[in-house]
């Protein structure tokens, strides 16, 4: 009676023992099924990556400050019309040309003064 009790509280607990580990291998499986689903470098740091509404953020200050430069090359009255079309064509295109570059550089004080004075609201 004794050994056949103590065999029943074994096989309980070994029962337990092989329930508890499936559901370890359960949620093993889950958790390797959701780093699958993650891209690479999201496994070792997740902060290098910002979130959606940070990007679009910067998309949208990149913009403004594409609109103002076309705005001011625009404006130059120094400037040929095809010139003017280039440099408008270098910023919508290649941000990073030479041309664009140089022209930025020569007329960097103008373009403050007038980032200044469109966030002052005093020019329209």
């Amino acid at each position: 009676m004794k050994n056949t009790l103590f065999m029943l509280g074994i096989a309980f607990c070994g029962m337990g023992s092989l329930c508890a580990q499936e559901t370890a291998k359960d949620a093993m499986e889950q958790q390797k099924i959701e780093e699958a689903k993650t891209p690479v470098a999201h496994k070792f740091d997740s902060s290098l990556f910002e979130n959606q509404t940070s990007l679009s953020e910067q998309k949208e200050a990149n913009k403004a400050k594409k609109e103002q430069l076309i705005a001011f090359i625009s404006a130059q009255e120094s400037l040929k019309e095809r010139e003017k079309e280039r440099l408008i064509d270098d910023v919508v295109n290649n941000p990073f040309s030479a041309k664009l570059r140089r022209f930025v550089a020569e007329h960097k004080a103008l373009l403050l003064s007038s980032e200044q004075q469109i966030i002052a609201g005093l020019e329209q």
